[in-house]
C-alpha cells in the first residue's frame, strides 16, 4: 500500500488528535502521512506508521519557495493530495458554516475531492448552517466522495440519497481503555465561552455557566471529592477558563483541585478518566470518554453536535447553556448518564462502521485501539 495522506483539524485539541491516533493503530501497516505544526512530531512520535511533515520542514519550505514562484500556493500540501493512494478526512465539526463566506472552506474540500485519488469521510458531522446554497453545494461535492460516515443521525438524513454515505456512532466509541478501580473523583472539561462570538454567538452565557461550575465544585468538594479541571485545548481558551474557576475558589478549595491541560501525552488525560467517578462534561469528546469509560456524566450542551449525538444515543438527560441558570436540585439528579458495560459493547460495535469504507479500502483486519 501505497502512502495515505491524513487530513484532519490538528490545532491541538485532543478530540482530533486521538482521531488520528486510532486511525494510525487501526491500520499498523498503512503509511500515512500528515502534514501538521512541529508539535505534532512529538505528539505522535509513538505512531510508527504516521510521518508528520511541517512547515519547517527543509523539503516543504523548498518545495513551496519553488511553486509560489510559479503561482500555486500550499504547493506541498498539494503534491501531497495529488501523490497519495487515498486522503482520509477524519475529524468531527468539519462543516460548520462559521461565516457567510464560505468559499475558502469549501476550496478546500473541494481541492481535495477533485485531485486526490480516493477521498473518504470519517466522523464529522454536518452544520450548523443558515445558507442553503452550503447545504446544495455539499450535497454536489460529497458525490465525488469514495466513502462518507457521519457521527448522527441528523447530518446522515441530509445526504442519506448517496449510496456511500452511512453514520455510527462516533468514533472515539471504538476506543478500548482498560478500566481502573475508580476513585473519589470528579472531572470537568469545560470550554471558553468568552471569544465564542460571530454567527453562533455564546460569549453571553459566561456569567451562568462559571457560576453553574463553581457550585458543582465546591457540592462536589464538601463531600470529600478531589476534583480535577482538564484542558482539552489550549490553543481555543480552555486553559483561561479553568484558571478563572480556580482562582474564585477560596484558597482552602484549591487543595482539593487539581488543573490538567492536555498538550502533548494523551494517555495522562485518558488515565484520569479512568479513575474519575463523576464527568460534568462539555467538551464533545469529554462526553464519550466520560461514558466509555463508565463514569456517570453530565452533559453540558454548547453547540448541535452534542445534543443531536445525546438524542441519537437515545439520552434524553443533557441541559443547554440556556437553562443552567434555572437547574434546580432534583434536575441535577436526573442530569447524570451512564452506560452499563452491554451499551458499551454494543455502540463499540456500531461505532467499527466508522472505518467501513477504509475497511474496504486497505482489505486489512482492524486492530483494536488501547
Amino acid at each position: 500500500m501505497k502512502r495515505v495522506m491524513i487530513h484532519a483539524y490538528l490545532a491541538g485539541n485532543l478530540g482530533d488528535d486521538l482521531f488520528v491516533v486510532m486511525l494510525c493503530r487501526r491500520y499498523p501497516n498503512i503509511k500515512f502521512h500528515i502534514l501538521a505544526d512541529e508539535s505534532y512530531k512529538q505528539k505522535f512520535q509513538d505512531l510508527k506508521n504516521c510521518r508528520i511533515f511541517s512547515e519547517n520542514d527543509f523539503i516543504v519550505k523548498k518545495i513551496n519557495h519553488f511553486l509560489q514562484k510559479r503561482g500555486t500556493s500550499r504547493g506541498f500540501w498539494k503534491l501531497m493530495v495529488r501523490g497519495s493512494k487515498a486522503v482520509i478526512h477524519i475529524g468531527g465539526s468539519s462543516f460548520v458554516q462559521h461565516y457567510d463566506d464560505w468559499s475558502a472552506f469549501f476550496g478546500t474540500d473541494l481541492y481535495l475531492a477533485e485531485k486526490s485519488k480516493g477521498l473518504y469521510l470519517i466522523g464529522s458531522n454536518f452544520g450548523p448552517f443558515t445558507d442553503p446554497d452550503y447545504l446544495s453545494a455539499y450535497h454536489n461535492l460529497f458525490q465525488k466522495y469514495k466513502g462518507i460516515c457521519f457521527r448522527d443521525q441528523q447530518s446522515y438524513q441530509l445526504f442519506s440519497d448517496l449510496p456511500h454515505a452511512a453514520w455510527a456512532p462516533d468514533v472515539v466509541f471504538n476506543l478500548h481503555p482498560t478500566l481502573k478501580p475508580k476513585k473519589r473523583k470528579l472531572l470537568i472539561a469545560p470550554v471558553y465561552l468568552e471569544n465564542r462570538t460571530g454567527k453562533y454567538p455564546l460569549h453571553m452565557f459566561q456569567d451562568a455557566y462559571l457560576n453553574f461550575h463553581l457550585v458543582m465544585i465546591r457540592h462536589f468538594i464538601q463531600m470529600g471529592y478531589q476534583i480535577v479541571l482538564t484542558g482539552f485545548c489550549v490553543p481555543q481558551g480552555d486553559g483561561i477558563i479553568i484558571q478563572k474557576l480556580y482562582q474564585a475558589l477560596d484558597p482552602p478549595q484549591r487543595d482539593s483541585v487539581r488543573c490538567v491541560l492536555y498538550d502533548k501525552n494523551l494517555s495522562s488525560i485518558l488515565q484520569e478518566f479512568k479513575e474519575s467517578e463523576y464527568v460534568i462534561g462539555t467538551r464533545f469528546h469529554s462526553i464519550i470518554l466520560g461514558l466509555i469509560c463508565q463514569c456517570r456524566v453530565f452533559p453540558v450542551i454548547y453547540d448541535q453536535k452534542t445534543a443531536n449525538t445525546l438524542e441519537t444515543l437515545r439520552f434524553p438527560s443533557h441541559f443547554h447553556l440556556t437553562e443552567l441558570n434555572g437547574i434546580s436540585s432534583e434536575d441535577l439528579q436526573k442530569g447524570w448518564i451512564r452506560l452499563d458495560p452491554p451499551e458499551i459493547q454494543r455502540l463499540r460495535r456500531e461505532a467499527e462502521k466508522q472505518f467501513q469504507w477504509t475497511d474496504i479500502l486497505f482489505r486489512h483486519n482492524a486492530s483494536k485501539s488501547e
